[in-house]
């Protein structure tokens, strides 16, 4: 009996771990965020679009569980993605944002201890004007308040 124990105190051990690990990630689900640029004369040909202003998709970073998982660029052919659930390599660029870092206080969007305002809110989806001219941040997925 006390092999049998024993056996099964094991796995037991491991599910508890992994399940405490887990716990922690504050951020579950899908987060995705969008950068994007207005110019008058866009050279991409991805696009969305904000009150009448044609925006052009730089990338797209999507997370799972708080974790980076995917690399959407755009280029002048069109969109290229970096899987990295499926083995792709992260960029230098890429390891800086690989765990996910945002929260809100009100308007104020906290995205990689860089502050933002929000400008335009529907649903789950946030607008935010960047520092530098002419460019946006789109957030898609819930951004917990602290």
């Amino acid at each position: 009996m006390y092999k049998e124990h024993k056996k099964l105190k094991s796995p037991v051990i491991l599910i508890s771990i992994a399940f405490s690990i887990l716990s922690c990630n504050k951020y579950k689900g899908d987060f995705s965020v969008i950068n994007a640029y207005y110019s008058k004369n866009p050279l991409c040909p991805n696009y969305i679009y904000y009150e009448g202003k044609k925006l052009t998709i730089e990338n797209i970073r999507k997370y799972r569980n708080g974790k980076l998982s995917e690399y959407i660029g755009c280029g002048s052919e069109g969109l290229y993605t970096d899987d990295f659930d499926k083995g792709g390599k992260y960029s230098k660029e890429d390891e800086a944002v690989k765990q996910l870092s945002i929260y809100r206080k009100g308007k104020k969007i906290f995205f990689f201890d860089k502050e933002y305002e929000a400008i335009k809110e529907n649903y789950d989806t946030i607008f935010v004007k960047s520092k530098v001219d002419n460019e946006y941040l789109v957030f898609v997925g819930i951004i917990s308040e602290s």
